[in-house]
């Protein structure tokens, strides 16, 4: 019987895209680890970080810039090879 091996659920998590490899791609990872992070900050969920120490939450939100940072920067790569290439990226408005 052949052992099938189950990837761990740090493996979807941990690409080896960087921003200079694949900038959409690790455009896409950063945008969705903002995002879980700021379902955890926001409405009820986010009561128990209001909670929290002032240097923790503030650990936090410096987290979420970083992220947030990285996105814009793979956004602007992203759409520096797309004009390359000739074609125009669609930027889409955020939704509230």
């Amino acid at each position: 019987m052949s052992k099938q091996t189950r990837p761990m659920l740090g493996d979807f998590y941990r690409g080896t895209e960087t921003l200079a490899s694949d900038p959409a791609e690790f455009l896409f990872r950063r945008v969705a680890q903002a995002e879980a992070l700021a379902h955890l900050l926001h409405g009820e969920p986010g009561e128990a970080f209001r909670a929290k120490r002032d240097e923790i939450q503030d650990d936090v939100c410096w987290l979420l810039a970083d992220l947030l940072g990285d996105c814009r920067l793979a956004l602007d790569a992203v759409t520096v090879r797309a004009k390359t290439a000739n074609i125009v990226p669609v930027r889409r408005e955020v939704r509230a």
